[in-house]
């Protein structure tokens, strides 16, 4: 998941690692909640195209686990048909 520090943050959490406000960081999921949930980051959007968006909705797979293999990391359908076979 990518977040977005709002203020910096040095813990436990970051295996100790210094990341200053506005830092984008790509973050193990469970880590990334901990963060979110003590106000010290924000979750930036994922790119995704808009097929992948629909077929993600529709079949409820959740964006912010997928990391995209399209230009740029953008979360294609073949990055959706891969999340719907690894649930199956």
């Amino acid at each position: 998941m990518k977040l977005r520090f709002t203020r910096g943050y040095r813990g436990v959490l970051t295996d100790e690692k210094y990341y200053p406000p506005g830092a984008v960081v790509e973050i193990e999921y469970d880590t990334a909640l901990k963060l979110l949930e003590d106000g010290r980051a924000e979750v930036v959007r994922p790119e995704i195209t808009p097929a992948a968006a629909q077929m993600a909705a529709e079949n409820e797979i959740v964006l912010y686990k997928l990391t995209g293999t399209g230009k740029g990391g953008r979360i294609t359908v073949d990055d959706v048909k891969a999340a719907i076979n690894d649930r199956d």
